[in-house]
């Protein structure tokens, strides 16, 4: 049994990640209880607006106002990033699990390639004066033609070391064959 890295564990948690190694299967968890509570407010509010629409009103633009606050969580989840990454030594494989139930399992040998992609975004405070500069950079499971969000990490500067240690991380946790 492997441990991660102490420098790998403390630099994923300064951005809302956390490590959990259970023998043969890790995994990353981004501990973010916003989503949690916005989806519930918006699915007790779907079902307000429905309730209210069958009892008072029934219009079906109101019955048709209560399905999407029901169903928004369900629907935003598919293209936020993942919340839950399971890598499985045992089977090969890799999960990963946005929002409330959305899941989607990868073998090890369907993906090609990590792809690290940075933007730079700056504002401006003054004139006169260099605005901030935020470094985000967002890793991506390249599967056949088709890109997965793994995880976005932002620093307030360049931060080449820190990236390629997560990249190779991730590397080698799906071993991939680098070039």
């Amino acid at each position: 049994m492997e441990t991660v890295q102490p420098k790998l564990s403390e630099l994923l948690g300064e951005h809302g990640y956390l490590i959990v190694n259970r023998g043969e299967m890790l995994t990353v968890k981004k501990k973010s209880p916003t989503f949690i509570v916005m989806a519930v407010l918006s699915i007790l509010a779907g079902i307000f607006t429905f309730y209210l629409s069958l009892v008072m009103i029934l219009d079906y633009r109101i019955i048709l106002l209560g399905f999407l606050f029901i169903g928004l969580p369900f629907i935003y989840e598919r293209w936020k990033y993942p919340n839950q990454i399971t890598f499985d030594e045992n089977e090969k494989s890799l999960t990963l699990k946005s929002g409330l139930a959305y899941s989607q399992k990868l073998r090890f040998d369907d993906i090609t390639s990590l792809e690290v992609d940075e933007s730079v975004v700056t504002s401006d405070t003054s004139p006169f004066k260099d605005g901030y500069q935020d470094f985000i950079y967002d890793f991506k499971l390249i599967v056949g033609r088709t890109k997965l969000k793994l995880i976005n990490v932002m620093f307030r500067k360049a931060s080449d070391d820190e990236i390629k240690q997560i990249a190779s991380f991730f590397s080698e946790k799906l071993q991939l064959k680098t070039k």
